[in-house]
Protein backbone atom coordinates (compact mmCIF):
# COMPACT_ATOMS: atom_id res chain seq x y z
CA UNK A 1 0.00 0.00 0.00
CA UNK A 2 2.51 2.16 0.90
CA UNK A 3 4.33 2.14 -2.61
CA UNK A 4 1.04 2.58 -4.45
CA UNK A 5 0.93 5.75 -2.48
CA UNK A 6 4.79 6.49 -3.43
CA UNK A 7 3.76 6.07 -6.56
CA UNK A 8 1.01 7.65 -6.78
CA UNK A 9 2.60 10.98 -5.14
CA UNK A 10 5.54 10.52 -8.21
CA UNK A 11 2.64 10.56 -10.39
CA UNK A 12 1.18 13.59 -9.12
CA UNK A 13 4.31 15.21 -8.82
CA UNK A 14 5.30 14.81 -12.84
CA UNK A 15 3.80 17.83 -14.04
CA UNK A 16 5.20 20.16 -11.50
CA UNK A 17 8.64 18.38 -12.18
CA UNK A 18 7.73 18.80 -16.08
CA UNK A 19 7.16 22.09 -15.52
CA UNK A 20 10.20 23.17 -13.65
CA UNK A 21 12.17 21.19 -16.01
CA UNK A 22 10.49 23.15 -19.15
CA UNK A 23 11.53 27.02 -16.88
CA UNK A 24 15.11 25.24 -16.49
CA UNK A 25 14.86 25.14 -20.07
CA UNK A 26 13.49 28.50 -20.70
CA UNK A 27 16.74 30.10 -18.58
CA UNK A 28 19.57 27.87 -20.26
CA UNK A 29 18.32 29.03 -23.62
CA UNK A 30 17.45 32.43 -22.76
CA UNK A 31 21.40 32.57 -21.82
CA UNK A 32 22.41 31.20 -24.56
CA UNK A 33 20.26 33.29 -27.07
CA UNK A 34 21.96 36.74 -24.52
CA UNK A 35 25.29 35.54 -24.85
CA UNK A 36 25.04 35.04 -29.04
CA UNK A 37 23.49 38.60 -28.97
CA UNK A 38 26.28 39.68 -27.18
CA UNK A 39 28.67 38.35 -29.36
CA UNK A 40 26.71 39.52 -32.40
CA UNK A 41 26.46 43.05 -30.77
CA UNK A 42 30.34 42.99 -29.86
CA UNK A 43 30.99 42.32 -33.73
CA UNK A 44 29.30 45.12 -34.79
CA UNK A 45 29.90 47.87 -32.28
CA UNK A 46 33.34 47.60 -31.55
CA UNK A 47 34.63 48.50 -35.14
CA UNK A 48 31.90 51.32 -35.02
CA UNK A 49 33.47 52.57 -31.28
CA UNK A 50 37.21 51.92 -32.17
CA UNK A 51 36.75 54.62 -35.51
CA UNK A 52 34.40 56.55 -33.66
CA UNK A 53 37.86 57.02 -31.37
CA UNK A 54 40.00 57.14 -33.98
CA UNK A 55 37.70 59.81 -35.56
CA UNK A 56 37.36 62.20 -32.49
CA UNK A 57 41.53 62.45 -32.02
CA UNK A 58 41.48 62.93 -36.03
CA UNK A 59 39.40 65.90 -34.99
CA UNK A 60 40.89 66.98 -32.25
CA UNK A 61 44.25 67.13 -33.32
CA UNK A 62 43.07 68.94 -37.19
CA UNK A 63 41.40 71.32 -35.14
CA UNK A 64 43.75 72.39 -32.82
CA UNK A 65 46.56 72.16 -35.48
CA UNK A 66 44.61 74.48 -37.61
CA UNK A 67 44.29 76.71 -34.13
CA UNK A 68 47.62 77.23 -33.95
CA UNK A 69 48.45 77.83 -37.95
CA UNK A 70 45.33 80.54 -37.55
CA UNK A 71 47.01 81.74 -34.81
CA UNK A 72 50.46 81.85 -36.07
CA UNK A 73 49.49 83.58 -39.02
CA UNK A 74 47.39 86.02 -36.96
CA UNK A 75 49.65 89.48 -37.34
CA UNK A 76 49.56 88.86 -40.90
CA UNK A 77 45.82 88.15 -41.87
CA UNK A 78 44.65 90.89 -39.12
CA UNK A 79 44.32 93.18 -42.00
CA UNK A 80 42.43 90.40 -44.17
CA UNK A 81 40.14 89.78 -40.89
CA UNK A 82 39.44 93.84 -40.36
CA UNK A 83 37.90 93.83 -44.06
CA UNK A 84 35.67 90.84 -43.80
CA UNK A 85 34.45 92.63 -40.18
CA UNK A 86 34.04 96.12 -42.59
CA UNK A 87 32.55 94.17 -45.57
CA UNK A 88 29.97 92.17 -43.29
CA UNK A 89 28.45 95.62 -41.58
CA UNK A 90 28.64 97.22 -44.86
CA UNK A 91 26.59 94.24 -46.28
CA UNK A 92 24.10 94.08 -43.05
CA UNK A 93 21.34 96.69 -44.05
CA UNK A 94 20.76 94.57 -47.60
CA UNK A 95 20.52 91.29 -46.04
CA UNK A 96 17.81 92.90 -43.23
CA UNK A 97 16.29 94.40 -45.80
CA UNK A 98 16.17 90.83 -47.86
CA UNK A 99 15.06 88.99 -44.62
CA UNK A 100 12.25 92.03 -44.24
CA UNK A 101 10.92 91.67 -47.90
CA UNK A 102 10.74 87.83 -47.17
CA UNK A 103 9.07 88.05 -43.92
CA UNK A 104 7.03 90.73 -43.79
CA UNK A 105 5.93 91.00 -47.82
CA UNK A 106 5.93 87.07 -48.15
CA UNK A 107 8.07 88.03 -51.68
CA UNK A 108 11.70 85.61 -51.83
CA UNK A 109 14.46 88.02 -53.38
CA UNK A 110 17.22 85.94 -52.10
CA UNK A 111 17.38 84.04 -55.69
CA UNK A 112 17.56 87.60 -57.02
CA UNK A 113 20.75 88.38 -54.66
CA UNK A 114 22.34 85.37 -55.33
CA UNK A 115 22.37 85.59 -59.68
CA UNK A 116 23.43 89.70 -58.90
CA UNK A 117 26.24 87.97 -56.68
CA UNK A 118 26.81 85.59 -60.08
CA UNK A 119 27.00 88.75 -62.19
CA UNK A 120 29.48 90.03 -59.84
CA UNK A 121 31.59 87.23 -59.96
CA UNK A 122 31.77 87.14 -64.16
CA UNK A 123 32.66 91.11 -63.69
CA UNK A 124 35.43 90.26 -61.13
CA UNK A 125 36.84 87.22 -62.81
CA UNK A 126 36.53 89.60 -66.45
CA UNK A 127 38.83 92.21 -64.38
CA UNK A 128 41.44 89.63 -63.11
CA UNK A 129 41.87 88.74 -66.47
CA UNK A 130 43.33 92.09 -67.43
CA UNK A 131 44.61 93.93 -64.27
CA UNK A 132 45.93 90.66 -62.57
CA UNK A 133 43.67 91.32 -59.26
CA UNK A 134 40.38 90.19 -57.42
CA UNK A 135 37.96 92.93 -55.78
CA UNK A 136 35.88 90.48 -54.23
CA UNK A 137 37.64 87.76 -53.83
CA UNK A 138 41.27 87.05 -51.68
CA UNK A 139 44.39 86.16 -53.78
CA UNK A 140 45.11 82.20 -53.63
CA UNK A 141 48.08 83.03 -50.88
CA UNK A 142 46.19 84.67 -48.74
CA UNK A 143 42.94 82.47 -48.50
CA UNK A 144 45.66 79.60 -48.01
CA UNK A 145 47.06 81.44 -45.29
CA UNK A 146 44.30 82.83 -43.41
CA UNK A 147 40.78 80.84 -44.46
CA UNK A 148 41.36 77.41 -45.28
CA UNK A 149 42.60 74.85 -43.18
CA UNK A 150 41.88 71.34 -43.62
CA UNK A 151 40.27 69.84 -40.55
CA UNK A 152 37.26 67.11 -39.90
CA UNK A 153 33.98 68.71 -39.77
CA UNK A 154 31.76 68.30 -36.37
CA UNK A 155 29.00 66.71 -39.32
CA UNK A 156 31.56 63.70 -39.43
CA UNK A 157 32.38 63.28 -35.68
CA UNK A 158 27.94 63.82 -35.42
CA UNK A 159 27.88 61.10 -37.34
CA UNK A 160 29.86 58.48 -36.22
CA UNK A 161 28.47 59.21 -32.89
CA UNK A 162 25.18 58.62 -34.33
CA UNK A 163 26.24 55.06 -35.52
CA UNK A 164 27.58 54.16 -32.01
CA UNK A 165 23.98 55.24 -30.36
CA UNK A 166 22.16 53.39 -33.40
CA UNK A 167 24.73 50.16 -32.62
CA UNK A 168 23.96 50.29 -28.88
CA UNK A 169 20.29 52.04 -28.49
CA UNK A 170 18.35 49.95 -31.66
CA UNK A 171 20.58 47.12 -32.81
CA UNK A 172 21.79 45.12 -29.65
CA UNK A 173 18.78 45.04 -27.86
CA UNK A 174 16.83 43.47 -30.46
CA UNK A 175 19.54 41.06 -30.42
CA UNK A 176 19.93 40.83 -26.61
CA UNK A 177 15.51 41.29 -25.41
CA UNK A 178 14.76 37.83 -26.98
CA UNK A 179 17.07 35.71 -24.69
CA UNK A 180 16.36 38.68 -21.51
CA UNK A 181 13.16 37.86 -21.86
CA UNK A 182 13.66 34.26 -22.05
CA UNK A 183 15.33 34.16 -19.00
CA UNK A 184 12.74 36.34 -17.30
CA UNK A 185 9.78 34.33 -18.66
CA UNK A 186 11.67 30.84 -16.92
CA UNK A 187 12.64 32.81 -13.46
CA UNK A 188 9.39 33.86 -13.17
CA UNK A 189 7.93 30.16 -14.61
CA UNK A 190 10.11 28.55 -11.81
CA UNK A 191 9.91 31.15 -9.00
CA UNK A 192 5.95 30.38 -9.14
CA UNK A 193 5.33 26.63 -10.14
CA UNK A 194 1.29 27.13 -9.40
CA UNK A 195 1.20 30.16 -11.52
Amino acid sequence: MGDILLDAAYIAALPLVAFEFESITDIITGVGETFLGSIETLAFSIPDIFDGIVTLIEFSLSNLFCFIKILGNFKSCIFYYILDIIGQLMYLPIRITLWAVKQFLKVNVYPLEQKIWEYIDLADCALHKFTGFYLTHYPPNVIDDCYNCCRVKTSVLYQKGQQINDDINKYAPDLLWPGIKNIEKGAQKFMNPFG
